[in-house]
């Protein structure tokens, strides 16, 4: 059985660590707050079904530089800051169906608020003893040179981005 960790980058995104008006916390309960956020940011924030958002590791970007698919003519993936991440095994998932999922991850942020995200590209990171990008796949979405303005997720949005990939994954998105 193989093990793959699947990757979707996430271009022109951002997540806020910030608190928006007045609020009943006390700086120390907002300090810990803010850290704890944090945290749970560079470990991953839990999406759906095993799907998490994290910031790029160092690893990532390397895996992308590795890539085919690293063509493209104005901002590629090797500028994301941000992957939907989701470990699979072979027997698992249908490589195409893990796709879609991954992609469904990326609708359902533009579902949730305006702002212009990119993620088109899926790759496939087998893990062994020696770990080798394995395969890769993208949807033609040409990706301006001036996407506009940044997409910025709020943890506070946190919450209806799940329910959004929950009612997706029951309603099948295309």
């Amino acid at each position: 059985m193989k093990r793959y960790k699947v990757l979707c980058p996430l271009v022109n995104f951002q997540i806020q660590n910030v608190f928006y008006g007045p609020t009943q916390l006390s700086d120390d309960e907002v300090t810990k707050l803010l850290l704890k956020r944090g945290a749970e940011l560079r470990e991953g924030i839990e999406l759906f079904e095993g799907m998490k958002i994290r910031p790029v590791s160092k690893e990532d970007s390397e895996d992308f530089k590795a890539s085919p698919l690293i063509l493209y003519p104005h901002k590629s993936v090797t500028s994301a800051t941000f992957v939907l991440e989701k470990y699979i095994n072979s027997e698992d998932e249908n490589f195409s169906d893990i796709h879609h999922i991954m992609l469904n991850g990326v609708l359902a942020l533009r579902l949730l608020k305006k702002g212009n995200i990119f993620g088109n590209a899926v790759f496939y990171i087998l893990l062994s003893e020696k770990r080798e990008l394995n395969e890769s796949s993208w949807e033609e979405e040409p990706i301006p040179e001036f996407p506009g303005h940044r997409y910025a997720l709020n943890f506070d949005e946190i919450p209806a981005l799940k329910q959004i990939l929950e009612k997706g994954s029951k309603d099948r998105f295309p």
